[in-house]
């Protein structure tokens, strides 16, 4: 992607500089096109004139939620989100609440109604296997109010705003299963890994 033939989308494309191989970075890390197709439905498509053909058709043609597809093409999708809302915070609050609809439909709800957010955490591993496949979660600490949890992936898959997407992600789940008042804050992650520290409080019921 020529910086002086797109600029309307400069997230977009740095993000895809600093892959190893753009575009077709990382071929067998996938993610589970449901995820992608959350992402999809908010975009606005009229500028997708002005991308390259690769990149429009990642877009212009959506799998079915049940397949994998890669994940450099899911993080495609959510910087063109940054592009065309103008700004990473603008995205963050949005991803939000598009974690908060995907999540809690029905597909998928069921699968973070545990008994509570330690629960949650000592499946933390599995269920990301359920949406994720060539990179990993793991709680690093838990106890009965915060927890640290640790995401690798191959270089550069995530940036920033991505790693933070996740976080908010996470955020979705431990509300689902009972917290409250959660904290959830990313450490600048580096080319393999992301770090989080998090913690909440629960309510009498749960």
């Amino acid at each position: 992607m020529s910086a002086a033939d797109h600029d309307s989308w400069p997230h977009t494309r740095a993000y895809l500089e600093m892959l190893p191989d753009g575009l077709s970075s990382h071929p067998t890390t996938l993610v589970k096109a449901s995820a992608l197709l959350a992402f999809r439905s908010r975009l606005e498509l009229g500028g997708l004139d002005e991308m390259p053909a690769d990149l429009a058709d990642v877009v212009r043609y959506p799998p079915l939620p049940s397949q994998w597809l890669p994940t450099v093409h899911m993080n495609v999708v959510e910087m063109m989100l940054v592009d065309q809302l103008g700004s990473v915070a603008a995205f963050e609050e949005l991803a939000y609440q598009i974690n908060c609809n995907y999540l809690r439909s029905p597909l998928y709800r069921v699968a973070f109604r545990v008994l509570s957010p330690q629960m949650l955490l000592r499946g933390a591993a599995f269920r990301w296997r359920h949406f994720h496949r060539g990179s990993s979660l793991k709680v690093m600490r838990m106890d009965s109010r915060s927890a640290r949890l640790h995401l690798t992936y191959p270089n550069h898959l995530f940036n920033a705003a991505i790693a933070s997407e996740k976080g908010g992600a996470f955020r979705v789940a431990l509300e689902l299963a009972g917290a409250r008042e959660i904290e959830m804050s990313c450490e600048q992650p580096t080319s393999t890994d992301a770090f989080y520290e998090s913690t909440w409080s629960t309510s009498s019921a749960s």
